[in-house]
């Protein structure tokens, strides 16, 4: 077997032999198919906690939703089960400081699908796992492949924290910095001519109707040729280029804005939205900015916990009908 594959027991195992009461931290999908799991393999769930923001008194599949504090009150040793993934520094320090007093797993379990990442799935696949790992191009990336591996299998939050990206990515990772430089130049200024802010390189590239497509590729192969590197586009979907002078745009606007007593100016958002597909057809959301009731962090958008103000959803809704009935007349 794959030498650097060191986790041969799952968390399944090690759960399923526990002799100490288990708790899942979380609610939602990630529990929901936790908890699917635990009962195929006879796996006993004493409870569910949550963090003390989410706490309110209510229930999640016939448990009541604890907060950590009166678990450890009422229990004095215990294995905590994560249900939920980390999206910000502060709950994962929060993570931390509870693996630091009680045994934690993060169990990886499928998206969508069903089976199990297992030691016995690496056995069965190890020749594409270890055909990925020969292909990769130093020490560094080698190490992370393997403890996210090792990670995927055994649940230890231990695993995960084996690599400091921080202090060993500087010095291990082999990176073209004059490359990198041009390229980031370059993608910056189309962001900032779509008015999207500062470049994150984990996105995938967007840009504004008023740049063409060929001209994006030009300047990008400009910058990668000049370098000795070849540059080709991989796949792109053509802009949807609404014009402002649209009357429909004025009109929806100022529905918007008598309906929320408010001054807004219409945008257009940078993400592909079924309306690009549709002839003639607009963009039309309810884009509000987020309130302050929630912690930095929580409810953003995409995340599990996203969330939204159940007041700003009925003013949608009463906005969405008088759209459609003023969209009609026309």
């Amino acid at each position: 077997m794959i030498s650097f594959i060191t986790e041969k027991q799952s968390c399944w195992e090690r759960l399923k032999a526990e002799k100490r009461p288990i708790f899942i931290y979380g609610m939602g999908d990630g529990a929901l198919k936790i908890m699917k799991v635990f009962k195929q393999m006879n796996i006993t769930l004493s409870g569910i906690f949550a963090s003390d923001d989410f706490v309110r008194g209510h229930s999640f599949e016939g448990y009541r939703v604890h907060k950590l504090s009166e678990i450890e009150e009422a229990v004095n040793d215990f294995v905590v089960v994560l249900a939920f993934a980390a999206g910000y520094q502060e709950i994962v320090d929060k993570i931390h400081a509870i693996a630091a007093k009680h045994t934690l797993y993060v169990p990886d379990v499928p998206v969508i699908g069903g089976g199990l990442f297992t030691y016995d799935y690496c056995v069965e696949n190890q020749e594409k796992i270890a055909e990925v790992y020969a292909e990769l191009a130093d020490d560094y990336s080698r190490k992370v492949y393997a403890n996210i591996i090792n990670f995927k299998i055994s649940g230890k939050i231990e695993c995960s924290l084996r690599i400091d990206s921080k202090k060993q990515a500087a010095a291990e990772l082999n990176l073209n910095k004059e490359l990198a430089n041009q390229v980031i130049q370059s993608l910056q200024w189309i962001k900032v001519q779509a008015g999207e802010g500062e470049i994150n390189l984990t996105d995938v590239l967007r840009y504004p109707g008023v740049v063409g497509e060929d001209w994006m590729v030009g300047r990008l192969s400009g910058a990668f040729e000049g370098l000795g590197y070849e540059f080709f586009l991989d796949s792109a979907s053509a802009a949807r280029v609404c014009d402002p002078n649209d009357e429909r745009v004025d009109l929806l606007t100022n529905l918007v804005n008598e309906e929320l007593g408010t001054s807004l100016e219409p945008y257009a958002m940078g993400g592909a939205t079924h309306a690009r597909w549709i002839p003639g057809a607009l963009g039309f959301g309810p884009g509000r900015q987020r309130d302050q009731v929630l912690p930095a962090g929580v409810g953003s958008g995409h995340e599990v916990n996203e969330a939204v103000n159940i007041e700003h959803l009925k003013q949608a809704i009463l906005i969405y009908l008088r759209a459609i009935l003023a969209l009609d007349k026309q």
